[in-house]
């Protein structure tokens, strides 16, 4: 799982029906979602789903997006898919 996130919590979402989870690392810097489905969503897969929201949303302004060091390279090339440069 991810950065600890353990099965409990997983579990714990999808028995409360909750929309969505969230847990922090132990020192509180990353964080991760679990959504409706149990499926964990990682800091990449935050970032890119906040930049699409805000490019669709139209108030995404220069074409930009943020990462983190440790992004992947799929994770550039999916913004890329869409015209947001990292």
């Amino acid at each position: 799982m991810w950065n600890g996130v353990d099965g409990g919590f997983v579990e714990a979402g999808i028995k409360h029906k909750a929309n969505a989870g969230i847990a922090f690392d132990g020192d509180g810097d990353r964080l991760g979602m679990v959504d409706e489905g149990g499926n964990v969503l990682d800091g990449d897969k935050i970032l890119f789903l906040l930049a699409r929201h805000r490019q669709q949303m139209g108030n995404w302004f220069g074409g930009v997006g943020l990462g983190k060091i440790m992004s992947n390279y799929g994770f550039e090339k999916s913004l890329g898919r869409y015209g947001i440069d990292l």
